[in-house]
């Protein structure tokens, strides 16, 4: 007969999918086996309708016994499974067609053929791995296990060797968020049975990457760690997958030790993949060790992000190498190189660190203090729907040096809005705006609310002492100086500044002192007007007291001395 192929597949209501997949299949198949196991839509006509020989097998949760229902009818020397919602481009059809040239007459060969998928909660990008999908049509060649169903144990008896072909077939299963979850739900439920009947390291490995989805975590550590346990050493692929599913699900836990220890383990196997080193790059940064995370991304780099028997999306491990090396950067101070990468990331995918919000606020901090304030606003744009209300608070504020102003306020007020714990950041930036632009009265309602939302500390001080600040300015100008006066009293204690005042002008001189404690100019002109403000209060009988103000002041600044004589 030559080098022919049967494409097998099983299938139950996918009228909507096969088509598209048969399609695909007859251009290059010597024969087409679909075996129906329950169908209740229109799926069996549509496979006869393109050829296909179809059979019925009554569904026993057993996806093995399932497809080797279908090998039983194959009658080619090769066959090749396939999805009901798996397609296969022209190109791909071609490199299958030129594969039938070549196949050895031993059939001491097996197939990997890459796998592209876009998952529906995997991100933005498509997922690839290599699976095993063409063999040698023999006897003793059989599916094995209830779920995730291999032939890779059959091919090990008979010692066929595995070799990667240069083909691609793409799977479209797993696009539907709903179909996902309820995929998961018979997952467990088949893998929880498999596990009764049949204690392999397979449905345990299975087992954990289950219970880690439904948010198990413990449940899928016990589970992972048994199946290191009873897994062949003589298999190093699944060694190396099960290090790489343990540290993926362990992570979780913030146990970096342990799982620094599987990602070692995962790298004596596969000492090129640069996977590891990104992964262990994010370990060495939760441990605040930046040079050695600095390191590990570098080694990731030399050796590139390639696909392997592991699901895993290049793209994305592309966009965690510079999103890693940006924030490692950023924490080293090397804050230009830092914003290149940030730069990188958002040429690859805005939206990629939009979840990490510490990343956004490094990003933020990090433009600030290189004056980018164009990219920042471009960026934080970009992502405006997924920014938190403090983040928004920070595109306020980039709106606002950018004098956008109708956008800064429409964020602060946003951010203000939408925080649920009182943000006193959000209140305070939000209060600020409208004190310089807006509504001295609004300004007022919101400073004191962030007064008595904000915890006294080192780190808040110099905030604290801005807001009283700005409402001793606020009640000066409203004539009111016996609460102004309680408010310098205040801001004294939460600055450490000791006045002695025996009259109005003493007042005046603690806004002086006040003002040289602040780095900000906004907030150092707003203390000396409240001098300036509180002068206009003195007394005749405080002449000599407040010529000595008024001296100070005009060495502070002419313009302000100016003022004061109007």
């Amino acid at each position: 007969m030559g080098n022919t192929i049967s494409v097998c597949m099983i299938a139950k209501n996918e009228e909507e999918n096969i088509k598209n997949s048969l399609e695909c299949a007859r251009k290059f198949a010597d024969e087409i086996i679909v075996v129906d196991t329950g169908s209740e839509d229109a799926t069996p006509e549509i496979a006869r309708s393109m050829g296909a020989k179809v059979y019925f097998f009554p569904w026993r949760d057993d996806f093995s016994a399932a497809r080797n229902e279908s090998l039983k009818y194959a009658t080619c020397d090769w066959i090749l499974w396939l999805d009901a919602d798996d397609v296969i481009d022209d190109v791909n059809i071609e490199r299958i067609k030129e594969l039938k040239k070549i196949l050895p007459s031993e059939k001491n060969e097996a197939y990997l053929f890459l796998i592209e998928s876009k998952i529906a909660d995997g991100g933005e990008d498509p997922w690839y791995w290599y699976q095993l999908r063409m063999f040698p049509n023999h006897k003793d060649i059989k599916f094995e296990g209830r779920i995730h169903e291999q032939v890779v144990f059959s091919l090990l008896r008979l010692g066929i060797k595995e070799k990667v072909a240069n083909i691609k077939i793409v799977h479209t299963g797993y696009t539907d968020k709903g179909k996902i979850v309820e995929k998961i739900q018979r997952n467990l439920r088949l893998l929880e049975e498999e596990e009764k009947n049949d204690n392999s390291f397979w449905a345990k490995r299975y087992l954990a990457f289950t219970y880690a989805k439904l948010g198990r975590i413990d449940d899928a550590i016990k589970k992972v760690d048994e199946a290191l346990e009873i897994v062949p050493k003589n298999s190093p692929i699944w060694v190396y997958d099960l290090h790489m599913i343990a540290y993926d699900i362990k992570r979780l836990k913030g146990n970096w030790d342990e799982v620094m220890r599987h990602l070692e383990e995962a790298e004596k196997i596969r000492p090129d993949e640069g996977a590891i080193n990104i992964a262990k790059a994010e370990v060495f940064f939760a441990k605040k060790e930046y040079e050695k995370s600095f390191e590990e991304l570098d080694k990731a780099r030399k050796k590139g992000f390639g696909v392997n028997l592991i699901a895993v999306a290049p793209d994305s491990l592309k966009k965690k190498y510079y999103l890693g090396m940006a924030r490692v950067l950023y924490h080293l101070k090397r804050y230009k190189d830092s914003l290149e990468h940030f730069k990188k990331v958002f040429e690859l995918s805005p939206n990629f660190f939009s979840w990490q919000k510490d990343a956004v606020d490094e990003f933020v901090d990090c433009a600030m203090k290189l004056g980018e304030y164009e990219l920042a606003y471009k960026i934080l744009k970009s992502i405006e729907d997924k920014l938190s209300p403090y983040q928004l608070s920070n595109l306020a504020f980039v709106s606002e040096v950018l004098q956008k102003l109708d956008e800064a306020r429409e964020y602060y007020k946003k951010a203000y809005e939408g925080t649920e714990d009182e943000n006193p950041s959000v209140i305070f930036n939000y209060a600020q705006f409208e004190f310089m632009y807006g509504d001295k009265r609004n300004a007022l309602e919101l400073f004191t609310k962030y007064l008595g939302t904000v915890e006294p500390s080192d780190e808040s001080k110099i905030s604290i002492a801005s807001a009283l600040t700005c409402v001793a300015n606020i009640l000066l100008k409203a004539g009111e100086i016996k609460s102004s006066v309680e408010i310098l009293s205040t801001a004294c204690e939460a600055l450490g500044v000791r006045v002695y005042a025996n009259s109005i002008s003493d007042l005046a001189i603690a806004w002086i002192k006040i003002s040289e404690l602040f780095k900000n100019n906004f907030m150092k002109n707003v203390a000396v007007e409240n001098a300036i403000e509180t002068l206009k209060f003195a007394p005749d009988e405080e002449k000599e007291v407040k010529e000595k103000v008024i001296k100070m002041l005009d060495e502070k600044t002419e313009r302000l001395f100016a003022s004061l004589n109007q």
